[in-house]
């Protein structure tokens, strides 16, 4: 069972660089669409967007010890989730960008070079919590 347990470790601890790049590449493509759901404009493919992030955020954040990164991207994969594929117009309701907002500060957090560095000096990151 230890054996067990350290290989999971060890593997978690393998998978978390790459997650921490495609959260940066997520981040970036979700900057590049966010101000669309602000304006009276044609926001499904920044709907469709955002909420593919978020959904593959979701699936992984919280197993790789960033809790409020999943549970964030949780929220706004929910919240679109009605929205995807369906012709809408902007500009979407605050609390919808809250959300979305508070999901970017999260993969902000989370990518940024001075957290990622003291958490992967670490066993498990600081907040290490998978939310159960």
């Amino acid at each position: 069972l230890m054996r067990r347990a350290a290989s999971l470790t060890s593997t978690i601890d393998s998978i978390r660089p790459r997650f921490v790049a495609e959260t940066a590449e997520r981040l970036s493509r979700i900057r590049a669409v966010r101000g669309d759901l602000d304006r009276a404009v044609e926001i499904e493919a920044a709907v469709t967007e955002i909420r593919f992030d978020a959904h593959k955020t979701t699936g992984i954040a919280a197993t790789l010890g960033f809790a409020s990164l999943g549970k964030a991207a949780q929220e706004v994969d929910a919240v679109l989730t009605p929205l995807n594929g369906r012709q809408t117009k902007g500009p979407l309701p605050r609390k919808v960008t809250e959300l979305v907002d508070a999901m970017m500060d999260e993969m902000a957090r989370a990518t940024s070079d001075n957290f990622f560095r003291l958490f992967s000096k670490a066993k498990r990151p600081p907040e290490f919590d998978t939310g159960r």
